[in-house]
């Protein structure tokens, strides 16, 4: 009878302990650092990358959309169908629902950023009290963004002197149209920041086909090796998903780092669930086909 010892796998200075058992005597194919790393980062790139080029892509579709508001309104206005103040409240509820439809299309992460960024949307008063801020104080568009919104939030909280009630008809008027024209207009800040995103799920897309492609071309049973690439991708993918819609309750409202951890960690768990079901499967075929049934 065979003695059986745990199996050491030395890679460089840092020795990993496989418990076996091992029949001695044998070769056995160990799983190297690298190999582990490798498959981590293919099991969750798909799923980071389909995110990224998604919402990118829904990104474009809330700034063709929201671009529509300001001549929509102002169309409205021309042809008497709406006063000038019904008009700023039309086109806010516009840019809110457009804002609030979009976030629903967007991924976990992509939302969590979102909700840091901005939680919902601006309300009247503060729109009223920020125009009016641009037009008539001194100074107020030097102002770091951040520091702008402190300044209005002060207003609105009644810290603050109201700039919006000492300004006549025409000057309100301004402000407006200064509001309608301002629905049209995304924050570029974002917009960039998702197209940086859409251009590395891009590249992670070409750098999780290129490793599939290396482990089934060197591979000895490439058929297997396909099935087990889909069972990586599927899972990983499917793993995803579920964790994304478990952000929102277990992660709560902008908290990027937590939905992007949560995600990665189903995508991760999902790869290799669905890994090992294909391995049980295929050492099941495997067996089947000895049986040499006729």
């Amino acid at each position: 009878m065979p003695h059986e010892y745990p199996a050491i796998a030395q890679d460089d200075n840092d020795a990993l302990s496989y418990y076996g058992p091992y029949p001695v005597n044998q070769q056995h194919k160990l799983e190297s650092l690298l190999d582990k790393a490798l498959k981590e980062f293919e099991s969750s790139a798909q799923l980071i990358a389909a995110s990224f080029i998604q919402d990118n892509a829904t990104r474009k579709e809330y700034l063709r959309q929201i671009s529509e508001i300001p001549k929509m309104v102002r169309e409205e206005i021309s042809a008497g169908h709406v006063g000038v103040e019904e008009g700023v409240r039309f086109a806010q509820l516009m840019r809110n629902q457009i804002m609030k439809e979009t976030r629903a299309a967007t991924s976990a992460t992509g939302l969590a950023v979102a909700e840091r960024h901005k939680k919902e949307g601006l309300s009247k008063r503060f729109l009223l009290e920020r125009y009016s801020c641009v037009q008539n104080v001194d100074g107020f568009t030097k102002l770091q963004q951040a520091e702008q919104k402190a300044y209005v939030n002060e207003i609105v909280a009644g810290k603050r002197p109201s700039v919006y009630d000492r300004l006549n008809d025409e000057q309100r008027a301004k402000v407006f149209y200064g509001i309608i024209d301002a629905s049209g207009r995304d924050s570029v800040e974002m917009t960039t920041k998702v197209r940086r995103w859409a251009v590395r799920g891009k590249v992670f897309v070409l750098m999780t086909s290129v490793l599939a492609i290396y482990s089934v071309a060197t591979a000895e049973d490439k058929i297997s090796e396909v099935n087990r690439q889909g069972a990586i991708i599927g899972g990983s993918l499917l793993g995803g998903l579920l964790a994304d819609a478990a952000v929102a309750s277990l992660c709560g409202p902008g908290a990027p780092v937590c939905a992007f951890a949560l995600v990665l960690l189903g995508s991760m768990a999902g790869s290799m669930a669905a890994e090992q079901a294909n391995d049980l499967y295929q050492e099941e075929l495997q067996e089947f086909m000895k049986w040499q049934i006729r």
